[in-house]
């Protein structure tokens, strides 16, 4: 649970470079919406976002060659790890949303505890993935590809009972999320990372109208995401701006060059 002390703890090298507080987490989450939506809070109810969750965790997730079906055989061969975490973080940024409308509203001033300038200067030393404090109780993965139900459908029944009363609770509930398959803080982090800039570029190509194109030389574009979050994660010595950097430049820069 979250204490009173939060602006009091001393943040270490890898928080720093290759991890995101929950501050930082919900700042930018808010910054792309703003982008995606110009005015969102005051146009979207947390609904809007709990409905996406579902379908991101209840279709896309369980899509990923999840042994979940008791009537049926699912190849462990079949299971795309890479694609189950995109799908948890596409989960999370849904949840972030959440929490975000639930803190503008200030439903619960109790959470207030650090700074009443910035709503989310509690937060900067909080994170969540495994490694962490905010991490739930057990994954829901066992095994090589079958699902935990139990644990499962705990996160489901956080997300659908939030009245948006506790930040503090929605909080935990996204360590439980950022950590159900395992995933550190810095790997949490960085697919958070990569996968910002991807949807900025897709925003930027057309992606709401339908003209932006997911596949390009037969690899989806969250497939092109895999060896630049590989590359974060096997040299210590790269930050996440540098992680974001590569990302931008690797889709970017094929557009600027396009005669």
């Amino acid at each position: 649970m979250l204490n009173s002390n939060c602006c009091q703890t001393e943040k270490s090298q890898e928080d720093l470079n290759r991890c995101y507080s929950v501050k930082q987490l919900l700042t930018m989450q808010d910054e792309l919406n703003s982008v995606v939506k110009p005015g969102w809070k005051g146009s979207l109810t947390s609904d809007n976002f709990i409905v996406a969750f579902i379908d991101e965790m209840g279709g896309e997730f369980l899509g990923s060659g999840i042994d979940w079906k008791h009537w049926k055989f699912t190849d462990p061969s079949n299971f795309d790890l890479h694609n189950a975490k995109i799908e948890i973080v596409d989960a999370a940024f849904f949840w972030m949303s959440v929490i975000n409308i639930h803190a503008y509203n200030k439903a619960d001033h109790r959470f207030m505890f650090c700074s009443d300038d910035n709503l989310y200067d509690q937060f900067d030393y909080y994170y969540v993935g495994a490694d962490k404090p905010l991490n739930g109780e057990g994954g829901i993965i066992v095994g090589k590809n079958a699902l935990n139900h139990r644990s499962y459908v705990d996160i489901f029944n956080r997300v659908l009972s939030s009245t948006g009363t506790d930040v503090i609770e929605d909080i935990y509930t996204l360590g439980m999320i950022a950590s159900c398959i395992g995933m550190t803080c810095s790997e949490f982090s960085a697919y958070y990372a990569a996968k910002y800039e991807l949807n900025m570029f897709r925003n930027d190509s057309g992606y709401k109208t339908g003209e932006y194109q997911k596949v390009t030389d037969g690899l989806e574009d969250n497939e092109r995401l895999k060896p630049e979050i590989e590359a974060f994660m096997g040299d210590t010595t790269m930050t996440l701006e540098n992680l974001r950097q590569n990302v931008f430049d690797a889709f970017y820069e094929p557009v600027s060059n396009t005669p």
